[in-house]
């Protein structure tokens, strides 16, 4: 969803004013102020997991984190108001924040040979960036769909994020060797 973010806010949302408060001048800025947004509150949301992960185990805070990432993306998509859009950007954030957090330690806890760490956490790492490429490809069918249907590209890339992020989430409980 992030490269359709900026594309989204200036074909669809257009006003980028927070409930009345300030306005930002263009999908610029707005896109620059959800990233900045999405950073700080996934900060807080890593040092509150960052304890919490230790307490109630990694499995459980990464059922949060990924549920709470899953529900914000719904109305995210659906209401083409950037104030909406912005407090569920922090909401994001924050569960982006401890999925992060508790995902690295979930990982540490799962790792197969004490002799192959750098690699094991190398490709893992590949694998989670490489996701970037595959959304870049899906530019064509986000166009076609928002041919057919104003906006609709960019809802289905919203919502497809957000049951990706349930499903992934469901799927952790498939990981053995850590609570």
């Amino acid at each position: 969803m992030q490269p359709y973010l900026r594309f989204y806010l200036d074909d669809v949302v257009k006003d980028f004013s927070v409930f009345g408060l300030f306005r930002l001048a263009d999908a610029g800025m707005a896109t620059n102020l959800i990233a900045l947004t999405i950073s700080l509150f996934g900060a807080a949301g890593s040092i509150y997991a960052s304890r919490s992960a230790d307490r109630w185990g990694r499995k459980r805070t990464i059922y949060l984190a990924g549920s709470l990432m899953a529900c914000v993306l719904v109305p995210f998509a659906l209401v083409p108001n950037f104030g909406i859009v912005w407090v569920m950007s922090c909401l994001f954030g924050v569960g982006y924040g401890m999925y992060l957090s508790a995902d690295w330690a979930l990982v540490s806890d799962v790792l197969p040979d004490a002799g192959s760490y750098g690699k094991d956490m190398g490709v893992w790492q590949m694998s989670t960036s490489s996701v970037q490429i595959v959304a870049g490809s899906a530019g064509r069918a986000v166009d076609a769909l928002n041919v057919s249907s104003f906006g609709l590209g960019y809802r289905a890339v919203f919502l497809a994020a957000s049951v990706a992020f349930l499903v992934s989430t469901v799927l952790v409980r498939k990981v053995r060797g850590s609570r």
